[in-house]
């Protein structure tokens, strides 16, 4: 992202933002700066990467995952949703299609404030999610003996093995991508505002963009 081609935009952008104390989302950049590859996104779920519990007679462990999951929908073409503070939203995309994009180097992960928008993109990775394989398969498939209700499946399978699974039954053809909201040090008592784009450098076009809530 160029700072002077944007420039007279991003400023445009910034008077459209409500004046408020608290953090606001602008929703003027995801109605003017995305543009999307067309690639369809499917199965679009919010959610926490979290500990869950899992019982087995007496015993009891903890396991990571993804859990506290909701449906999400795509909006503006490919945007996949506005996320809470630590939040993130898993999706999938069809792997040919996405393979046909590039190879990882002609993807690209670009953010702005939202509130200040003519600033240019984020330069420093360490403010904000700079990659979208933040959650793993493991994350998905839950341990049986889980308490996180019937209507997730699970495996008793090791951490490898439900990554397997879960890739061979309910990913097939398809690609799994995920972004969480990320945390900064100097974020603002009342939070901040994020806007990104997972942007490819051969069409210049996104294949999703999102906006999230940056707390300390």
């Amino acid at each position: 992202m160029k700072k002077n081609n944007l420039k007279p935009l991003l400023v445009f952008l910034t008077l459209c933002l409500v004046n408020s104390a608290s953090a606001q989302p602008n929703l003027e950049l995801r109605k003017t700066l995305l543009q999307c590859t067309g690639a369809e996104l499917t199965n679009l779920e919010h959610g926490y990467v979290k500990d869950y519990q899992v019982t087995e007679g007496l015993s009891s462990s903890s396991y990571s995952g993804f859990i506290e999951r909701t449906p999400a929908t795509v909006t503006h073409g490919c945007f996949v949703g506005e996320l809470a503070s630590q939040q993130c939203v898993v999706m999938n995309v069809n792997t040919d299609e996405y393979e046909a994009m590039g190879n990882w180097n002609d993807w690209q992960m670009q953010c702005v404030y939202s509130d200040r928008p003519q600033e240019g993109a984020i330069e420093s990775k360490d403010s904000y999610p700079y990659k979208a394989d933040y959650i793993s398969l493991k994350n998905m498939l839950y341990k049986c003996g889980h308490d996180q209700g019937d209507q997730y499946p699970c495996h008793e399978g090791s951490n490898s093995t439900r990554s397997g699974i879960y890739q061979k039954q309910y990913l097939q053809d398809k690609t799994m991508l995920s972004v969480c909201a990320n945390t900064a040090w100097d974020a603002p008592p009342e939070g901040q505002y994020v806007y990104c784009q997972y942007y490819n450098k051969k069409s210049k076009k996104s294949l999703f963009g999102f906006e999230f809530l940056q707390e300390k």
